[in-house]
């Protein structure tokens, strides 16, 4: 799996530089339901969090960019999102992962 490290100013600007539907794939749907996270905090992250890291990875479709991004909950998790960017906000899956996890990432960013 390609992973380039995206620069969060650029990754927020593209997602708010105009509305876009939120479009939740079936298994999105039922991993936040299998995890007990809301859907209303992964639109609430998405609309008006900050990432803490965000990597660009290789889409299928020249006319869409897939990412994989990462927004703290608290001091020990975050909530990790893969979504395709489109006309549309479309989540492919949502976890949280733990502060070792987060680490890992922010040494693979740098």
């Amino acid at each position: 799996m390609h992973r380039a490290p995206c620069q969060v100013k650029e990754f927020l600007t593209l997602i708010r530089s105009r509305k876009r539907k939120m479009n939740l794939t079936s298994h999105a749907r039922t991993r936040c339901e299998k995890r007990m996270l809301p859907i209303e905090v992964v639109e609430d992250d998405l609309e008006k969090g900050t990432p803490l890291i965000v990597f660009e990875q290789e889409s299928e479709d020249a006319n869409e960019r897939k990412f994989d991004v990462y927004y703290r909950q608290d001091a020990d998790y975050s909530h990790r999102y893969v979504l395709i960017l489109n006309g549309e906000i479309r989540l492919i899956t949502v976890m949280r992962v733990r502060k070792g996890f987060q680490k890992r990432m922010a040494g693979e960013k740098r």
